[in-house]
Protein backbone atom coordinates (compact mmCIF):
# COMPACT_ATOMS: atom_id res chain seq x y z
CA UNK A 1 0.00 0.00 0.00
CA UNK A 2 2.89 2.72 0.97
CA UNK A 3 4.41 1.60 -2.80
CA UNK A 4 1.54 1.90 -4.20
CA UNK A 5 0.80 5.56 -2.19
CA UNK A 6 4.26 6.63 -3.66
CA UNK A 7 3.52 5.55 -7.36
CA UNK A 8 0.23 7.47 -7.14
CA UNK A 9 1.86 11.22 -5.41
CA UNK A 10 5.42 10.78 -8.34
CA UNK A 11 2.19 10.46 -10.58
CA UNK A 12 0.47 13.56 -9.65
CA UNK A 13 2.94 15.73 -9.13
CA UNK A 14 3.82 15.07 -13.06
CA UNK A 15 0.37 15.10 -14.28
CA UNK A 16 -0.87 18.89 -15.27
CA UNK A 17 -4.51 17.66 -16.69
CA UNK A 18 -6.36 18.95 -13.80
CA UNK A 19 -9.37 15.94 -14.36
CA UNK A 20 -6.69 13.18 -14.61
CA UNK A 21 -5.03 15.00 -11.16
CA UNK A 22 -8.22 15.05 -9.28
CA UNK A 23 -8.78 11.32 -10.13
CA UNK A 24 -5.26 10.63 -9.21
CA UNK A 25 -5.79 12.44 -5.88
CA UNK A 26 -8.93 10.67 -4.78
CA UNK A 27 -7.30 7.42 -5.27
CA UNK A 28 -4.41 8.46 -3.22
CA UNK A 29 -6.98 9.59 -0.35
CA UNK A 30 -9.37 7.08 -0.61
CA UNK A 31 -8.31 4.84 2.35
CA UNK A 32 -7.40 8.01 4.65
CA UNK A 33 -10.90 9.84 3.40
CA UNK A 34 -13.06 6.57 4.33
CA UNK A 35 -11.77 6.46 8.10
CA UNK A 36 -12.31 10.61 7.93
CA UNK A 37 -15.72 9.73 7.17
CA UNK A 38 -16.24 6.93 9.71
CA UNK A 39 -15.25 9.62 12.49
CA UNK A 40 -17.04 12.44 11.47
CA UNK A 41 -20.05 10.31 10.89
CA UNK A 42 -19.48 8.65 14.65
CA UNK A 43 -19.15 12.55 16.01
CA UNK A 44 -22.37 12.85 14.77
CA UNK A 45 -24.11 10.16 16.18
CA UNK A 46 -21.94 10.24 19.54
CA UNK A 47 -20.03 13.55 19.62
CA UNK A 48 -18.23 11.86 22.90
CA UNK A 49 -16.53 8.76 20.55
CA UNK A 50 -14.03 11.74 19.63
CA UNK A 51 -12.43 11.48 23.43
CA UNK A 52 -11.57 7.75 22.73
CA UNK A 53 -7.87 7.74 22.68
CA UNK A 54 -7.31 6.03 19.48
CA UNK A 55 -9.37 7.44 17.36
CA UNK A 56 -7.77 11.01 18.77
CA UNK A 57 -4.41 9.13 17.67
CA UNK A 58 -6.27 8.05 14.45
CA UNK A 59 -7.99 11.60 13.16
CA UNK A 60 -4.22 12.93 14.02
CA UNK A 61 -2.57 10.97 11.81
CA UNK A 62 -5.20 11.94 8.68
CA UNK A 63 -4.21 15.40 9.14
CA UNK A 64 -0.76 14.32 8.81
CA UNK A 65 -1.10 12.43 5.92
CA UNK A 66 -3.05 15.28 4.51
CA UNK A 67 -0.23 17.85 5.63
CA UNK A 68 2.27 15.67 3.55
CA UNK A 69 0.34 15.44 0.45
CA UNK A 70 -0.80 19.23 0.87
CA UNK A 71 3.07 19.88 0.90
CA UNK A 72 3.60 17.64 -2.20
CA UNK A 73 0.86 19.05 -4.58
CA UNK A 74 0.60 22.48 -3.50
CA UNK A 75 -2.71 24.55 -5.19
CA UNK A 76 -3.27 20.89 -6.37
CA UNK A 77 -4.30 19.80 -3.29
CA UNK A 78 -7.29 21.83 -3.65
CA UNK A 79 -10.15 19.34 -4.42
CA UNK A 80 -8.68 17.23 -1.07
CA UNK A 81 -9.49 19.87 0.59
CA UNK A 82 -12.60 21.52 -0.13
CA UNK A 83 -13.31 17.44 0.34
CA UNK A 84 -12.46 17.59 3.90
CA UNK A 85 -12.68 21.60 5.17
CA UNK A 86 -15.70 21.76 6.70
CA UNK A 87 -15.27 18.38 8.59
CA UNK A 88 -12.07 19.72 10.13
CA UNK A 89 -12.93 22.51 11.38
CA UNK A 90 -16.08 20.94 13.48
CA UNK A 91 -13.34 18.61 15.08
CA UNK A 92 -11.07 21.29 15.88
CA UNK A 93 -14.50 23.56 17.60
CA UNK A 94 -15.38 19.88 19.42
CA UNK A 95 -12.36 19.35 20.45
CA UNK A 96 -11.92 22.94 21.49
CA UNK A 97 -14.96 22.70 23.30
CA UNK A 98 -13.97 19.80 25.50
CA UNK A 99 -10.57 21.42 26.32
CA UNK A 100 -12.93 24.08 27.72
CA UNK A 101 -15.06 21.65 29.68
CA UNK A 102 -11.58 19.88 31.03
CA UNK A 103 -9.99 22.76 32.20
CA UNK A 104 -13.19 24.45 33.92
CA UNK A 105 -13.60 20.95 35.62
CA UNK A 106 -10.50 20.31 36.50
CA UNK A 107 -8.61 23.57 36.43
CA UNK A 108 -5.36 24.85 34.85
CA UNK A 109 -3.45 21.81 35.70
CA UNK A 110 -6.20 19.79 33.55
CA UNK A 111 -4.33 21.45 30.12
CA UNK A 112 -1.28 19.50 30.59
CA UNK A 113 -3.51 16.46 31.17
CA UNK A 114 -3.02 13.56 28.64
CA UNK A 115 -6.32 13.88 27.22
CA UNK A 116 -6.05 17.28 26.77
CA UNK A 117 -2.57 16.59 25.26
CA UNK A 118 -4.33 14.61 22.67
CA UNK A 119 -6.94 16.62 21.32
CA UNK A 120 -4.26 20.28 20.81
CA UNK A 121 -2.43 17.44 18.94
CA UNK A 122 -5.33 17.31 16.51
CA UNK A 123 -5.84 21.06 16.65
CA UNK A 124 -2.69 21.93 15.79
CA UNK A 125 -2.60 19.62 12.58
CA UNK A 126 -5.97 20.76 11.77
CA UNK A 127 -3.79 24.70 11.97
CA UNK A 128 -1.03 22.70 10.29
CA UNK A 129 -3.14 21.92 7.36
CA UNK A 130 -4.88 25.22 6.47
CA UNK A 131 -1.64 27.08 6.99
CA UNK A 132 0.27 24.58 4.39
CA UNK A 133 -2.46 24.99 1.73
CA UNK A 134 -2.54 29.05 2.43
CA UNK A 135 1.39 29.13 2.09
CA UNK A 136 1.16 27.18 -1.15
CA UNK A 137 -1.93 28.35 -2.91
CA UNK A 138 -1.75 30.30 -6.24
CA UNK A 139 -5.40 31.05 -5.92
CA UNK A 140 -5.32 33.64 -2.88
CA UNK A 141 -9.12 34.86 -4.17
CA UNK A 142 -10.32 31.35 -3.41
CA UNK A 143 -8.74 31.22 0.32
CA UNK A 144 -9.90 34.64 1.13
CA UNK A 145 -13.78 33.73 -0.56
CA UNK A 146 -14.26 29.83 1.00
CA UNK A 147 -11.29 29.16 3.47
CA UNK A 148 -10.80 31.92 5.64
CA UNK A 149 -14.65 33.04 6.71
CA UNK A 150 -15.52 29.53 8.44
CA UNK A 151 -12.23 29.44 10.40
CA UNK A 152 -12.20 32.89 11.57
CA UNK A 153 -14.97 32.10 15.19
CA UNK A 154 -13.49 28.48 15.32
CA UNK A 155 -10.24 29.50 15.42
CA UNK A 156 -9.80 32.92 16.64
CA UNK A 157 -12.62 32.68 19.16
CA UNK A 158 -11.73 29.84 20.91
CA UNK A 159 -7.78 31.26 21.25
CA UNK A 160 -9.76 34.59 22.42
CA UNK A 161 -11.84 32.78 24.86
CA UNK A 162 -9.12 30.11 25.82
CA UNK A 163 -6.75 30.37 29.20
CA UNK A 164 -2.88 31.31 28.13
CA UNK A 165 -1.98 27.39 28.53
CA UNK A 166 -4.26 26.11 26.01
CA UNK A 167 -3.42 29.02 23.48
CA UNK A 168 -2.03 27.43 20.31
CA UNK A 169 0.32 29.20 18.74
CA UNK A 170 -0.09 28.02 15.79
CA UNK A 171 -2.86 30.10 15.04
CA UNK A 172 -1.24 33.52 15.23
CA UNK A 173 1.57 31.69 12.32
CA UNK A 174 -1.61 30.57 10.33
CA UNK A 175 -3.20 34.39 10.66
CA UNK A 176 0.52 35.40 9.88
CA UNK A 177 0.79 33.30 6.15
CA UNK A 178 -2.75 34.28 5.46
CA UNK A 179 -2.42 38.00 5.59
CA UNK A 180 1.18 37.43 3.88
CA UNK A 181 -0.38 35.19 1.26
CA UNK A 182 -3.13 37.42 0.74
CA UNK A 183 -1.98 40.35 1.44
CA UNK A 184 -5.17 43.55 0.90
CA UNK A 185 -7.86 41.00 -0.20
CA UNK A 186 -7.60 40.27 3.31
CA UNK A 187 -7.51 43.53 4.82
CA UNK A 188 -11.41 43.46 5.78
CA UNK A 189 -10.30 40.60 8.27
CA UNK A 190 -7.35 42.36 10.11
CA UNK A 191 -9.45 43.75 12.89
CA UNK A 192 -11.33 40.73 13.65
CA UNK A 193 -8.15 39.06 13.91
CA UNK A 194 -6.42 41.54 16.03
CA UNK A 195 -9.70 41.74 18.19
CA UNK A 196 -8.77 38.32 18.70
CA UNK A 197 -5.04 37.56 19.29
CA UNK A 198 -3.65 41.27 20.05
CA UNK A 199 -4.60 41.80 23.42
CA UNK A 200 -4.83 38.31 25.56
CA UNK A 201 -1.70 37.78 23.65
CA UNK A 202 0.19 40.61 25.02
CA UNK A 203 -0.81 39.96 28.32
CA UNK A 204 0.96 37.08 27.90
CA UNK A 205 3.95 38.05 26.98
CA UNK A 206 4.31 41.06 29.18
CA UNK A 207 4.38 39.39 32.15
CA UNK A 208 7.90 38.68 31.95
CA UNK A 209 10.44 38.07 29.50
CA UNK A 210 10.34 34.16 29.57
CA UNK A 211 7.22 32.86 29.24
CA UNK A 212 5.49 31.30 25.37
CA UNK A 213 8.12 32.30 23.44
CA UNK A 214 6.71 30.38 20.59
CA UNK A 215 3.65 32.96 20.92
CA UNK A 216 5.99 36.22 21.37
CA UNK A 217 8.04 35.22 18.25
CA UNK A 218 4.57 34.46 15.84
CA UNK A 219 2.81 37.84 17.91
CA UNK A 220 5.64 39.95 16.42
CA UNK A 221 5.52 38.41 12.89
CA UNK A 222 1.72 38.97 12.73
CA UNK A 223 2.24 42.65 13.57
CA UNK A 224 5.31 42.84 10.78
CA UNK A 225 2.51 40.74 8.48
CA UNK A 226 -0.36 43.62 9.26
CA UNK A 227 2.28 46.45 8.98
CA UNK A 228 3.61 45.61 5.76
CA UNK A 229 0.24 44.39 3.77
CA UNK A 230 -2.64 45.94 5.68
CA UNK A 231 -2.19 49.36 5.49
CA UNK A 232 -2.59 51.77 2.58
Amino acid sequence: AGGSGRTLKAMLQAEYDPKTQEGLLNRLMELPNQMWTDYVNQAQGNLATLQNTDIMKHIQNILKTNVRVCRALRHRFLPQLSKIYIGTLSFYKAYSEMITAQVAQGGPHASVSREVKAMRGVRREVLRLIDTFAEHSEDPRTVCEHFVPPLLDPVLGDYQRSIPNCRDHEVLKLMTTLINKLKSAVRDRVPAVLEAVFQCTLEMITQNFEDFPEHRLHFYMLLEAVNKHCFQ
